[in-house]
Protein backbone atom coordinates (compact mmCIF):
# COMPACT_ATOMS: atom_id res chain seq x y z
CA UNK A 1 0.00 0.00 0.00
CA UNK A 2 1.20 3.18 -1.10
CA UNK A 3 1.00 5.81 1.75
CA UNK A 4 2.78 8.97 -0.29
CA UNK A 5 1.16 12.20 0.24
CA UNK A 6 1.32 13.43 -3.41
CA UNK A 7 -0.29 16.53 -2.86
CA UNK A 8 2.57 17.55 -0.23
CA UNK A 9 4.88 16.22 -2.55
CA UNK A 10 3.38 18.51 -5.51
CA UNK A 11 3.53 21.22 -3.11
CA UNK A 12 7.42 20.70 -2.00
CA UNK A 13 8.07 20.33 -5.48
CA UNK A 14 7.03 23.54 -6.44
CA UNK A 15 7.14 23.00 -10.05
CA UNK A 16 3.41 23.16 -10.84
CA UNK A 17 0.05 25.49 -9.37
CA UNK A 18 -2.36 23.69 -7.60
CA UNK A 19 -5.78 24.52 -7.78
CA UNK A 20 -8.47 24.14 -4.83
CA UNK A 21 -11.26 25.06 -3.48
CA UNK A 22 -13.06 25.07 0.06
CA UNK A 23 -16.68 22.68 0.36
CA UNK A 24 -19.23 24.97 2.41
CA UNK A 25 -21.56 22.47 2.21
CA UNK A 26 -22.25 19.62 5.04
CA UNK A 27 -23.32 17.40 2.01
CA UNK A 28 -21.26 14.55 0.73
CA UNK A 29 -23.20 14.47 -3.07
CA UNK A 30 -21.86 17.95 -3.88
CA UNK A 31 -18.17 17.29 -2.11
CA UNK A 32 -18.00 14.04 -4.33
CA UNK A 33 -19.52 16.28 -7.64
CA UNK A 34 -16.54 18.88 -6.52
CA UNK A 35 -14.10 16.20 -6.32
CA UNK A 36 -14.35 15.31 -9.92
CA UNK A 37 -14.38 18.75 -11.43
CA UNK A 38 -10.34 19.04 -11.65
CA UNK A 39 -9.66 20.37 -8.18
CA UNK A 40 -6.13 19.10 -6.62
CA UNK A 41 -7.51 19.48 -3.26
CA UNK A 42 -10.96 20.62 -1.41
CA UNK A 43 -10.89 22.05 2.04
CA UNK A 44 -13.59 20.53 4.62
CA UNK A 45 -14.43 23.99 6.53
CA UNK A 46 -15.47 22.51 9.79
CA UNK A 47 -15.26 26.20 11.12
CA UNK A 48 -17.98 27.89 8.89
CA UNK A 49 -20.23 24.67 8.77
CA UNK A 50 -21.84 22.68 11.20
CA UNK A 51 -19.72 19.23 10.47
CA UNK A 52 -19.07 17.36 13.58
CA UNK A 53 -16.70 14.28 13.46
CA UNK A 54 -19.35 11.64 11.83
CA UNK A 55 -19.85 14.23 9.10
CA UNK A 56 -16.39 14.76 8.80
CA UNK A 57 -15.87 11.14 7.91
CA UNK A 58 -18.61 10.80 5.22
CA UNK A 59 -17.53 14.19 3.46
CA UNK A 60 -13.51 12.35 3.77
CA UNK A 61 -14.98 9.02 2.42
CA UNK A 62 -16.65 11.58 -0.59
CA UNK A 63 -13.91 13.35 -1.62
CA UNK A 64 -11.36 10.41 -0.88
CA UNK A 65 -13.33 8.32 -3.96
CA UNK A 66 -12.15 11.36 -6.46
CA UNK A 67 -9.04 12.57 -7.70
CA UNK A 68 -9.10 15.69 -5.14
CA UNK A 69 -6.99 15.53 -2.01
CA UNK A 70 -9.17 16.64 1.08
CA UNK A 71 -7.96 19.00 3.78
CA UNK A 72 -9.93 20.16 6.78
CA UNK A 73 -10.21 23.39 8.36
CA UNK A 74 -10.28 22.81 12.11
CA UNK A 75 -13.29 24.49 14.20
Amino acid sequence: MDITNTLKTRLVGGQEPLMGSWLMTAAAAPAEAMGHCGFDYLVVDMEHVPVDLELLAELLRAVGNTPAQPLVRLP
